[in-house]
């Protein structure tokens, strides 16, 4: 009977210990990415939006700086990812994750083609916050980590507020979109980031 016991908590502990290292592997891999795209996005959006305020007001050619995003944003996960030694092998959470983000980058590339070529006319800055927004509350959900769960949903409700001020104060709209991203990605990247340090020291 003690040994039935010592062997149901030693099997609870296993497997408390594997989900915790899924799921830091899985932060792992996702703080750099988040802080990457965020800062990037960021940085591309205040130049469009300060280049068209301030500088170049019937600049047309500004629309194509937000090719940058993805241009340096490619590179620069992938070579991170590469890089990074992974802790155990791939595993659902993992891949769930990455599907996630392939379909949903995927979208987002293809509206901001279609939209810089003038192929199709959609609220471009709404629907790239809301897709994006999404994607990051999915994959909180995925590895049930509050922060990005809490900060995900709160990018939901400021993207469909970025649609109501693009009526009332279309000049900001940027602005706004800036602050979603900071809200979804910057935020919970330096979480994200903090805590692996800490997981690490201890």
């Amino acid at each position: 009977m003690e040994d039935k016991k010592i062997n149901e908590r030693e099997s609870i502990e296993l497997i408390s210990r594997m989900i915790r290292e899924t799921q830091t592997n899985t932060a792992r891999h996702s703080a750099y990415p988040m802080l990457v795209w965020g800062y990037l996005t960021c940085i591309v959006s205040l130049f469009v939006w300060v280049g068209y305020t301030f500088i170049w007001e019937n600049a047309s050619w500004l629309n194509y700086c937000w090719l940058a995003i993805p241009l340096i944003g490619f590179p620069l996960s992938l070579s991170y990812l590469k890089k990074q030694k992974r802790i155990g092998a791939s595993n659902y959470m993992d891949r769930t994750i990455k599907y996630i983000w392939a379909v949903i980058g995927s979208c987002v590339f293809m509206l901001s083609i279609l939209t810089i070529l003038n192929l199709i006319a959609v609220n471009i800055l709404l629907d790239v916050a809301l897709l994006i927004s999404i994607g990051a509350t999915l994959s909180g959900l995925v590895m049930w980590y509050r922060p990005i769960i809490i900060t995900g949903i709160l990018g939901i409700a400021l993207s469909f507020i970025l649609g109501v001020w693009e009526v009332l104060f279309s000049q900001y709209i940027v602005l706004w979109f800036v602050i979603v991203f900071v809200v979804i990605m910057i935020i919970p990247g330096h979480i994200l980031q903090a805590e692996l340090k800490k997981n690490e020291r201890a």
